[in-house]
């Protein structure tokens, strides 16, 4: 396993914003029946409920959005947001919030999505609202008011599905002839998706993770015969549920290298906390221990569909059917944070990995943070350190998501791609793509990659210690040096 980068955010929030993938854009025909103007506190306690007003939030904080009526002209709102103690304002913004309109839509919402909420000051340029756990928060506009409570982010005990099955460890029955590049077994790849039968002394479990092949559904993508394929399930606990077109965009980059990623988005673990602990190493699970990780703990119960879960006859054939399942699917829990405060931690190699964006932007990162984090951790599944084949961390010439200055685009660099390091870097037009003469740079070319006409950004340090950035082309200057930033075959 391997811990990514601490990034805390520059304020103390308690309560982070809660995320809502359940948007309606350029349609009033769902509220029809509603008044105007109306305001909506985005809820996702449950994905198949409707958008609801005056609910609990639990943990994270606001994501509120305003329905006008179809004359409304202007293109902002002035809002008032205030978090109430029994009768006593507590905090609110001043000046007002303003929303923006959503183009071509009737529908109202802050440029930053998320109020947040703190123990410490209101800010209205985070914007961060000073509020207890059990206020009230009210936010008001056009004659209309809307309220919800705050409420503590831990929800009770880590639930549990009965039944509590521990999968065999097994490993693929075919030899080395038998097998795809990707390790799969070639017979286990059939035109209507994944089948894996795996059988013992008790019973016989098979295995089946069915595809469409659908433009409209990339995650879902049939087994490619002779080719590499990879296979993800994704649990998630309460407000961290996974942006589908973060994970488009990285089955897109994986398309580019002649990969298949299938991902399935599975269950709403029913549970929030702040601080979950990550996957022991080598995902080895001790039943008997009171100190076995979160992690463990909740892939020992959701690991596999609520249809896996559910069709199985007995315990023992649902036993045999995760143990297929385990040896093929890698397993990611979206959680809020570890003890470390870092994005994420990973088996390296393995199959288990965990998301933990709960210190980002919104209490889950943007669809980009999140794409580079999943990509990275899988990377370490896959058996990548953060030098790629070695731990060197920041090499200048390693344009990988797996280096923690590319893997968020707006960390250290701004010309990050979603990749591993398919990548050459160029010096000059005379020599081959892969190779930099570090005694012949040039420095009207600079340096750039074969596959983008964007300079390269790097990551380095001065002379002292400190972290530099600079673009390609700075081959000279008082912090640039020979032992730390032409170093570029290592």
């Amino acid at each position: 396993m391997w811990e990514l980068p601490k990034i805390k955010l520059s304020y103390n929030i308690i309560l982070l914003a809660m995320v809502s993938l359940f948007f309606v854009f350029g349609t009033d025909s769902v509220y029809a029946q509603s008044s105007y103007p109306q305001i909506i506190f985005m809820n996702q306690l449950e994905p198949e409920d409707p958008i609801v007003e005056n609910s609990i939030f639990i943990s994270h904080g606001l994501h509120i959005r305003i329905l006008t009526d179809s004359n409304f002209s202007d293109d902002t709102l002035q809002v008032d947001i205030e978090s109430i103690v029994g009768n006593n304002i507590r905090a609110k913004f001043t000046p007002k919030l303003t929303f923006e309109r959503i183009p071509n839509t009737n529908w109202f919402d802050l440029p930053t999505t998320y109020v947040y909420f703190n123990q410490t000051e209101t800010d209205n340029d985070k914007p961060a609202l000073f509020a207890e756990i059990g206020d009230t928060i009210k936010v008001s506009y056009g004659g209309v008011e809307n309220t919800v409570k705050v409420i503590d982010d831990e929800i009770g005990e880590i639930p549990y599905i009965d039944p509590d099955i521990n999968p065999y460890y097994a490993f693929p029955q075919c030899s080395d002839e038998q097998k795809d590049p990707d390790g799969l077994c070639t017979s286990w790849k059939k035109n209507n998706g994944l089948e894996i039968t795996y059988t013992n002394s008790e019973s016989t479990g098979v295995f089946f993770w069915p595809c469409s092949d659908l433009d409209s559904d990339p995650l879902n993508n049939c087994p490619t015969v002779g080719g590499k394929d990879i296979y993800v399930e994704i649990d998630y606990m309460i407000g961290h549920e996974p942006d589908v077109t973060a994970l488009e965009n990285i089955a897109e980059a994986f398309s580019k290298q002649g990969i298949t990623l299938h991902v399935n988005i599975d269950d709403r673990i029913p549970y929030h906390s702040d601080t979950m602990s990550p996957p022991s190493e080598g995902g080895i699970i001790d039943l008997s221990s009171p100190l076995m990780p979160d992690f463990d703990k909740l892939k020992k119960s959701y690991f596999g569909t609520t249809d896996e879960r559910n069709n199985a006859s007995s315990d023992a054939e649902l036993q045999n059917i995760l143990t297929a399942k385990r040896m093929a699917v890698h397993y990611v829990i979206y959680g809020h944070s570890i003890p470390s405060g870092s994005s994420g931690m990973a088996e390296i190699p393995g199959n288990d990995f965990l998301i933990t964006l709960g210190n980002w932007a919104g209490g889950v990162g943007s669809s980009d943070d999140q794409a580079g984090t999943f990509m990275h951790e899988l990377g370490h599944n896959l058996g990548l350190f953060h030098g790629g084949h070695d731990d060197v961390n920041c090499k200048p010439n390693y344009l990988s998501v797996m280096s923690w200055s590319r893997q968020f685009s707006d960390f250290f660099t701004t010309t990050r791609t979603l990749d591993y390091s398919s990548e050459y870097l160029i010096s000059s037009t005379t020599y081959p793509v892969d190779v930099i003469d570090e005694s012949n740079l040039d420095e009207l070319f600079g340096l750039t990659s074969m596959q983008s006409d964007k300079p390269i950004e790097f990551v380095y340090s001065d002379d002292i210690g400190n972290i530099k950035r600079g673009f390609s082309g700075y081959w000279t200057g008082p912090d640039i040096t020979e032992n730390n930033f032409l170093k570029l075959r290592s």
